[in-house]
């Protein structure tokens, strides 16, 4: 419910954070204000970061009409309505206004198929409402627009659409997905007695057409880089795709995947071994997982690969950066240590790096920065989805050519 302008300190809120949110947020915040889905909203790693330390944040529209405040706690905004969305404007929408003998869930426009499930379902004074699962985008605008056709072709009953906001697939900004509502619980809240669904939703023909992840597998010396890159590139891929993005650092790894093992060759070998399972796993189920290991011997740098390809992409890409510039950056002390003998086993001074001889990508950051190794990275990526034919944009082109128009994002 959205409260009165008079309760609402708007001079205090003018001095907090504020996040502008996207198109396909707006589906999201405006599900939150109809009570359809849990007012705790994840945020995605660009956004955490950009609150920061703010214990409040408001979100605002492109024409920075506030939505909500939300109360940040460890990635997560409990949120409440400060003004309600503006609605979508059409002349075939209603209002959900009492109950209805049945509710159609519309996830597409009806087949004919669906069309005579519901000629036997719908009797001569049966009122008949329609949810349409439409986003404020072309494909939702269209779904809108060719339903009377379809509830026409129905010829008995009374019949009244209604739209329930829907993000597209792929559509993703400030916030992580969050439990959308069931057909059936999407009946109960419109008060209908009984429901069906018809047509199809976008994601189920993404999910025939599915195909595997990709493992960024990046390797180089300690200071090199990889880190640095690897979390930028995170945060690059993560609102242009719809792909779950995992971050599989070295250090933090180290910490809990491989806790217990050592530095020494055997060491190593087990603890790229053990990242590349997981990264492989996460692709295998159409994630992307980013690995930033040293993975200093090239045999452990192929059964990486081996096992990534069982049902992924694999792309390896060399942190190049010379071993005077990684030492020159030591900010651990760790290549002093090793100088002095006082650590062992270590890559580059008293162990070898094997360097590759067939990445598909070689970065040395003496000459490239961090967001221009990045762009590399997304250049090969969307090659590659190119090559293989898949949708470059991240939403359900083949559904709709009606989206072709839409600003190009990738689904890399």
């Amino acid at each position: 419910m959205t409260r009165d302008d008079t309760a609402i300190d708007w001079a205090a809120l003018a001095d907090l954070p504020a996040l502008t949110v996207e198109a396909g947020d707006l589906e999201l915040v405006e599900l939150v204000q109809r009570g359809l889905v849990t007012p705790r909203l994840r945020l995605t790693h660009v956004a955490s970061e950009a609150v920061g330390d703010a214990g409040s944040v408001v979100i605002k529209d492109a024409e920075a009409t506030p939505l909500l405040l939300g109360r940040a706690v460890a990635g997560v905004l409990e949120v409440e309505t400060l003004r309600a969305v503006a609605p979508v404007d059409m002349e075939s929408l209603s209002e959900a206004d009492g109950p209805a003998d049945l509710a159609v869930v519309a996830q597409g426009v009806p087949t004919a198929s669906d069309l005579a499930r519901l000629d036997a379902l719908i009797a001569p004074r049966s009122t008949v409402l329609w949810l349409a699962l439409a986003g404020r985008s072309r494909i939702g605008r269209q779904l809108l627009g060719d339903l009377p056709a379809a509830i026409r072709a129905c010829g008995r009953g009374s019949h009244r659409i209604v739209r329930v906001p829907w993000p597209d697939p792929g559509a993703r900004g400030l916030f992580e997905r969050p439990r959308m509502p069931t057909p059936s619980g999407l009946a109960g809240a419109y008060r209908a007695k009984h429901f069906i669904v018809v047509g199809e939703r976008p994601e189920d023909a993404v999910a025939r057409t599915h195909r595997g992840g990709t493992v960024i597998f990046l390797t180089g010396l300690s200071g090199s880089g990889k880190s640095t890159i690897a979390k930028a590139l995170r945060n690059a891929l993560e609102p242009r795709t719809s792909r779950e993005v995992t971050l599989l650092d070295g250090d933090d790894v180290r910490r809990m995947l491989s806790a217990g093992l050592g530095f020494d060759a055997a060491g190593r070998e087990a603890n790229v071994r053990r990242t590349s399972w997981v990264a492989a796993l996460l692709a295998r189920h159409g994630g992307i997982a980013i690995t930033a290991l040293i993975a200093p011997f090239a045999d452990g740098r192929a059964e990486a690969a081996r096992m990534a390809r069982q049902g992924a992409d694999f792309l390896e890409v060399w942190i190049s950066t010379p071993l005077a510039e990684c030492e020159r950056r030591d900010r651990k002390g760790l290549y002093a240590r090793a100088r002095s003998g006082e650590l062992t086993n270590f890559t580059g001074i008293d162990s070898p790096y094997e360097a590759p001889e067939n990445a598909d990508l070689v970065i040395d950051t003496t000459t490239t920065g961090v967001d221009d190794a990045v762009a590399l990275i997304l250049a090969e990526l969307r090659e590659r989805a190119r090559l293989r034919g898949d949708d470059l944009t991240r939403r359900a082109t083949r559904l709709a050519d009606a989206e072709r128009d839409e600003q190009a994002s990738y689904d890399i």
